[in-house]
């Protein structure tokens, strides 16, 4: 549990819903299948600039999350698979 504190929070669903919260103006897509939302970092820097999600739109469940350069490349890419939202966890958890 140590190297959690690590892990940088911008890979999980939940920090992009933080930073489009606090986001004046997100870029907004929405195409045949899936609504795409960008929206630049508080805390920018040359590697991680923006967050562009893809959102199913029969159901709003997350497909994929990029994080974008200063210059739109794709630095990393998180795709989600099985992907359940309020889910009861178990005591043992």
């Amino acid at each position: 549990m140590d190297n959690i504190k690590s892990l940088y929070k911008s890979f999980f669903i939940g920090n992009f819903y933080e930073e489009l919260s606090c986001c004046e103006e997100p870029q907004i897509f929405v195409g045949e299948e899936y609504i795409i939302l960008t929206v630049e970092l508080q805390n920018q820097s040359d590697y991680r600039y923006s967050q562009k999600i893809w959102l199913n739109k029969k159901d709003f469940v997350p497909y994929k999350l990029n994080i974008l350069d200063r210059n739109g490349e794709v630095n990393t890419e998180i795709f989600y698979e099985k992907f359940k939202y309020n889910i009861i966890l178990d005591e043992d958890f």
